[in-house]
């Protein structure tokens, strides 16, 4: 199957179901797994290069809704008639792991899905478990500075607030 991601935590979750090989075309973007380094860079957050995503003939196109904007690289697929699926834009670390059993149903790998699912939650019980019994719990919050823009953002706000 040959697929093309339009945002990191797509070609993230590909290289958890052990897709790299089939992946065919990245977003500018994605930085993970390193395999992904040569391959072409066909998407922002809010611009796909439908003409490069045309010659690279992918399978399916999994892309994302998590930026205002966003819906614009699915009308050009649509218009274009190229395959795509709109993965979910998790909020909580459940629901991360609900999007690993979508990548795994829609790329017909949903055993090895399951298994990374029953794993990746398995963890997250272990660090909830610990973190109850942390008795002074310190806060903490994380800055990164986003280089095109130069603007602080919150990386993944929703790992402090629920799972």
């Amino acid at each position: 199957m040959r697929l093309i991601t339009t945002c990191p935590s797509n070609t993230e979750l590909v290289g958890y179901l052990g897709l790299t090989s089939s992946l065919v075309g990245i977003d500018r973007y994605s930085d993970w797994p390193e395999e992904i380094d040569s391959l072409p860079r066909v998407a922002t957050d809010l611009d796909i290069d439908i003409e490069k995503v045309e010659e690279l003939q992918p399978d399916l196109v999994l892309t994302s809704l998590s930026v205002p904007g966003m819906e614009r690289n699915i009308e050009k697929l649509e218009k274009h008639k190229i395959p795509y699926v709109i993965v979910p834009n998790p909020k909580t670390l459940s629901e991360v792991a609900e999007c690993i059993l979508f990548v795994g149903e829609v790329t017909n790998t949903t055993e090895i899905a399951k298994d990374i699912y029953i794993k990746f939650l398995d963890i997250v019980d272990k660090y909830r478990t610990l973190s109850k019994q942390i008795e002074n719990p310190k806060s903490v919050f994380f800055l990164r500075r986003h280089n095109q823009h130069n603007k602080l953002v919150v990386p993944f706000p929703f790992l402090f607030n629920s799972v």
